[in-house]
């Protein structure tokens, strides 16, 4: 079955545009659909396979591609009625990593109505943020009304390195009413922070949501996170989740406590 699921991720991460649960399965989509076919069946090794090979994507999504004198000629696309031109115009200058290229993306960001182009701005705005930046992500996360640029957000705010935005990435995954993918989102932005006691603290929430999925995330997140610094409490609380009622939560439980050397 982990074969096969991971021949199938080989060929969708070769998609570039795919809808699913509403948002844009880009780079942050592959990985949250993912954590979900091999989360949800308990298979964790697959898991492994699949952040070493999303962060070889990120690599090479978030190369520079745009020399400074095409920043201006990008910027004039990125006012194009051209659909297509302007989403080309926020890939290449979200990849520019320039001050005048991010202030120009805020402004589409802004002045933009459509909920999938504004989306896929925030995803832009995940190579180069400053603290202007960051604000206005956070309040997206928090505020909009499309789940799409909640999911970008989300995504985007786990490159951020500004620790100030983990309350909010912490609020967004024990959100009952939020999208079950944008809470996910938040979860895999949480485990690019450092090991806080209160994202410790939002994941052993998570082990008893009613959601199974939330559970299955919670055990991955807090095995990835502090299963080699913290076995003392992670342990326990894995052995707790065997008995589960749900059999995709005893198998994480029991495929991450294999991981952690524990039969």
């Amino acid at each position: 079955m982990e074969t096969d699921n991971w021949h199938k991720f080989k060929k969708l991460k070769c998609l570039s545009t795919r809808r699913w649960w509403g948002t844009n399965l880009n780079l942050g989509g592959y990985l949250v659909y993912l954590m979900l076919i091999f989360g949800s069946v308990g298979q964790i090794s697959g898991q492994e396979k699949i952040k070493q090979e999303m962060s070889r994507l990120w690599q090479v999504e978030t190369s520079t591609d745009v020399k400074p004198d095409l920043i201006v000629t990008e910027i004039s696309n990125l006012k194009s009625k051209d659909i297509s031109k302007k989403l080309c115009a926020i890939e290449k200058l979200g990849k520019a990593r320039d001050k005048n290229a991010t202030a120009e993306l805020l402004k589409e960001l802004k002045a933009q109505k459509r909920p999938y182009i504004r989306a896929r701005v925030v995803e832009a705005l995940s190579v180069h943020q400053d603290s202007m930046t960051v604000k206005e992500i956070v309040n997206l996360l928090k505020t909009d009304l499309s789940a799409d640029v909640r999911f970008s957000a989300a995504y985007s705010l786990g490159y951020s390195k500004d620790e100030s935005v983990v309350p909010s990435l912490i609020e967004t995954f024990l959100n009952e009413k939020e999208a079950v993918g944008v809470r996910l989102q938040a979860s895999n932005a949480l485990t690019n922070y450092s090991a806080k006691e209160e994202i410790y603290q939002c994941f052993l929430k998570g082990l008893d949501n009613l959601n199974p999925v939330i559970r299955v995330q919670s055990i991955t997140s807090l095995s990835l996170i502090y299963g080699a610094t913290d076995k003392e409490r992670i342990i326990p609380l894995l052995k707790k989740k065997l008995d589960d009622k749900e059999e995709s939560v005893r198998n994480a439980a029991k495929e991450r406590l294999e991981i952690l050397g524990i039969k």
